[in-house]
């Protein structure tokens, strides 16, 4: 649950970063750190998803449908190319 709670923390300082950015565009630090928060989220993820898999199978949820941490980090990924 660490690697979680740090994937979220990295992802929340990154999306602040990148609306500092987006508000004020002379402010290219904070794309920098963005784009540094959300890598630092990708490599959070794919700690949680090795710990995950190791204890658990990717199988359907009834509230969160079908749960595969590995095919959720291809969607984290798209994040730090969409902040580029």
């Amino acid at each position: 649950m660490a690697y979680l709670g740090r994937y979220y923390a990295d992802k929340i300082r990154g999306a602040a970063d990148l609306a500092i950015f987006r508000a004020d565009k002379n402010r290219r630090e904070n794309r920098q750190d963005a784009l540094c928060h959300f890598t630092n989220a990708v490599k959070e993820w794919e700690a949680y998803a090795r710990v995950a898999t190791s204890q658990y199978k990717p199988q359907l949820f009834s509230r969160c449908h079908y749960m595969d941490w590995w095919k959720i980090l291809e969607e984290v990924k798209k994040e730090v190319e969409l902040a580029k």
